[in-house]
C-alpha cells in the first residue's frame, strides 16, 4: 500500500460546500442529496457482503488511534468523527 496516496478527505475540497454525504449515513444522505436535485432516491444494492456489524472502533488499538487521529485530524475536526467506544 502507497501510504503517500491516503490523504484526508479534505485535503479533496476546493471550496465550501453546503452538504457533505457520508458512507455511515449512506442511504439518508442519498436521499437527501436526490431531492435537493431533483431525482428519484433510489440507491441500488449491490455486491451486499453480508450482515457484518462488528464496529470499526473495536478493532483499534489506543495507539493505532492516537495514529489515525493524528494524520486525519483535519477529517476528524470537519467531519466531527469520534473514536469513543460504540
Amino acid at each position: 500500500m502507497n501510504l503517500h496516496s491516503i490523504k484526508p478527505q479534505t485535503s479533496y475540497a476546493c471550496e465550501p460546500v453546503s452538504f457533505v454525504g457520508r458512507y455511515e449515513t449512506l442511504k439518508e444522505d442519498f436521499q437527501t442529496i436526490s431531492l435537493r436535485i431533483g431525482i428519484e432516491p433510489v440507491l441500488p444494492h449491490r455486491n451486499e457482503s453480508g450482515s457484518y456489524q462488528e464496529d470499526y472502533r473495536t478493532l483499534l488499538t489506543s495507539n493505532s488511534v492516537d495514529i489515525i487521529a493524528d494524520f486525519f485530524k483535519s477529517d476528524v475536526e470537519a467531519f466531527d468523527y469520534k473514536f469513543e467506544e460504540a
